[in-house]
């Protein structure tokens, strides 16, 4: 039909996009999870929880990948905003259990993202199991009676871009997002 077409034609259009950006297509791409507002460019990219052919666990759902906002959020990270922003964390117990959470929602889309022959392999395997459904943002390990650690700004940004107005909005890529436009209003986000 001729909208599977478009879909296709689409789907083709976003991998030739992240392409030219990385020089290279993951191999588990799944699609462009976020776009920059005015140009239409990248941000982020969904990625598919298991690398083939060997079935080996990625626990990075959303993966940053335009190189302009990459290079501002490290940036970020070198001059210390990473435990600023877990020091906000710790000091909030609202944006502390906002950032719980957004780990949960992850973990929680990441496994459903799973194709359910893939589920099933991943049920018999403890440790992959554990890892792909249970793990945060950049894989990071949590429980909810603590405040995670801030692992990666260029996942909980990646994160915070793909989910849009979600409920479960990542609060450090929202704090990320204001930063950035601070810094440098002429990065387009």
């Amino acid at each position: 039909s001729q909208s599977l077409t478009l879909v296709q034609q689409s789907h083709l259009q976003e991998k030739i996009a992240v392409e030219e950006q990385l020089g290279y297509l993951p191999q588990n791409f799944v699609k462009v999870s976020a776009w920059t507002l005015a140009t239409k460019e990248p941000i982020a990219i969904q990625t598919y929880p298991l690398l083939f052919p060997e079935k080996k666990p990625f626990p990075t759902l959303y993966w940053l990948c335009h190189k302009k906002i990459g290079k501002a959020i490290a940036d970020l990270e070198r001059v210390g905003c990473i435990s600023i922003f877990q020091e906000r964390l710790q000091q909030s117990d609202k944006n502390a259990e906002s950032f719980r959470r957004s780990h949960v929602s992850y973990a929680q889309e990441r496994w459903n993202s799973l194709a359910p022959n893939d589920k099933e392999w991943v049920l018999q395997h403890e440790g992959m199991r554990l890892m792909l459904q249970t793990s945060g943002v950049s894989g990071t390990d949590f429980d909810l009676t603590t405040v995670p650690n801030i692992k990666c700004l260029h996942a909980h940004y990646a994160h915070y871009r793909s989910m849009g107005s979600d409920v479960n909005t990542n609060v450090v890529g929202g704090w990320i997002q204001e930063l950035l436009h601070r810094r440098d209003p002429e990065l387009e986000l």
